[in-house]
């Protein structure tokens, strides 16, 4: 899945964790959306992927991805006060996974993608919509909405513009992981206190 595809479903996985485990949603947006710079490790192998590789047998961190899954629920299990954002982080690597294998199932077809993209913008929006017992949330649904257009746009740019292909520029790389790091950490210096008010 793209950039914009991952910040979405984390956001998503971020509203339901929050309302169901009593979680501070914007934290758990953030990490859940920052777990996905896992897609760094695309940068090892990247002559060995024209864009359509099945991560989940190609790229490390997606290999070895239900390690890591076990060893932050072992680590939620030795500290019970943290259980409930160590199954969430556990979910998002999971989600992580799950979407790209999605992904690779259909292809990377963007037609498809971008439909999955639109429908799950329209969760979003109606899951925070005001009333809908989230507190203060003027701001958070433009703000994925903007991120989705961002995301989108960049990487528009970087392969139909500028023409960078996977196998032969790590640009193709770079991109989509540091989009999300800024998804995940643009609330925290632009929005602190506003963020932090959202129960």
């Amino acid at each position: 899945m793209y950039a914009a595809g991952h910040v979405l479903s984390s956001a998503l996985l971020a509203t339901a964790g929050s309302r169901r485990l009593n979680l501070r949603f914007v934290p758990l947006a953030a990490a859940l959306i920052a777990l996905n710079a896992m897609d760094f490790d695309h940068l090892v192998l990247y002559r060995l992927d024209d864009g359509t590789a099945n991560s989940l047998s190609l790229h490390s961190l997606h290999v070895y991805g239900g390690v890591g899954m076990f060893l932050i629920l072992a680590a939620g299990l030795m500290i019970p006060r943290r259980l409930p954002a160590a199954f969430m982080l556990a979910m998002g690597l999971g989600l992580h996974l799950s979407a790209d294998a999605l992904s690779y199932a259909v292809g990377y077809s963007i037609p498809v993608l971008m439909a999955l993209d639109a429908a799950m913008l329209g969760l979003l929006w109606w899951f925070l919509r005001p009333g809908a017992g989230r507190g203060s949330l003027r701001w958070v649904r433009p703000f994925f909405t903007a991120a989705t257009v961002v995301c989108s746009s960049a990487q528009g740019l970087i392969h139909y513009v500028l023409n960078l292909r996977p196998p032969e520029s790590p640009a193709a790389y770079i991109v989509s992981p540091a989009l999300m790091l800024c998804a995940a950490g643009m609330p925290y210096s632009a929005h602190w206190n506003e963020f932090h008010s959202v129960n």
